[in-house]
């Protein structure tokens, strides 16, 4: 059964893994993908988004089509939301694996987590990407 969206609902997936840094120590990084709500759930659009290969190497391909599609899926966390100027309302999820480990991914080397300082207005005026996946990674560790 589908449901229908809010106009302006995106779903966005921080793709989370390990890669190691110029000085060969370990650092979290990650990619965003990002979709319309759509005709699902969000629960659902992030599953998909989360699990869809990146690639098209005919092994990952062929993989993806003869197991179920969330098999390799470790975590999907539903972290946080926020509003877009131009896109609307972004649902934030965290998700490990990353089904495409050599795509490009930033890592995450001073996670800063950021608040506005108004309790009235929790949104802080400059909110860039580096900042959503350190709230992430802050709430999934449960601090």
């Amino acid at each position: 059964m589908g449901v229908d969206p809010p106009a302006g609902v995106h779903v966005e997936v921080l793709l989370l893994r390990l890669v190691s840094t110029p000085g060969g120590g370990p650092a979290l990084a990650s990619r965003t993908v990002r979709a319309p709500l759509g005709d699902g759930t969000p629960d659902e659009v992030a599953r998909r988004l989360a699990t869809r290969p990146a690639v098209t190497d005919r092994a990952v391909v062929d993989r993806a089509a003869t197991t179920r599609p969330d098999a390799d899926l470790e975590l999907l966390h539903s972290t946080s939301w926020r509003f877009e100027p131009g896109e609307g309302v972004v649902l934030t999820y965290a998700a490990l694996p990353d089904p495409d480990p050599t795509a490009p991914a930033v890592p995450l080397l001073h996670p800063a987590v950021v608040s506005s300082g108004d309790p009235v207005r929790p949104q802080p005026d400059l909110l860039h990407p580096h900042h959503v996946v350190a709230h992430a990674v802050r709430r999934r560790r449960g601090r």
